[in-house]
């Protein structure tokens, strides 16, 4: 699964490239959805010369996702936000 998102991510530089964009590694995480209680150790990727770090949990168009994508996560920070405007009343 490693060398497939290698192979992916030298594809997304290329084109990144191509196009004079660019894409900040260090904003970059990997995530790994699974059910397992501990995943398998992913061997390291890189993207822009950097090492991608696996992460438990990423917050993705305001929505916060964990590993097994539970959303216990998204629903206490979103209690948390409301319980901090509610004392600001």
């Amino acid at each position: 699964m490693s060398e497939i998102m290698q192979r992916i991510l030298w594809g997304v530089e290329e084109w990144c490239k191509k196009r004079d964009l660019r894409v900040n590694p260090i904003k970059t995480v990997i995530i790994l959805f699974t059910r397992k209680h501990k995943p398998e150790s992913v061997r390291p990727v890189t993207f822009y010369s950097q090492q991608l770090t696996l992460a438990s949990q990423v917050k993705y168009l305001r929505v916060f996702l964990d590993f097994k994508l539970n959303w216990r996560v998204h629903v206490d920070a979103k209690y948390k936000k409301a319980l901090a405007a509610f004392y600001q009343l």
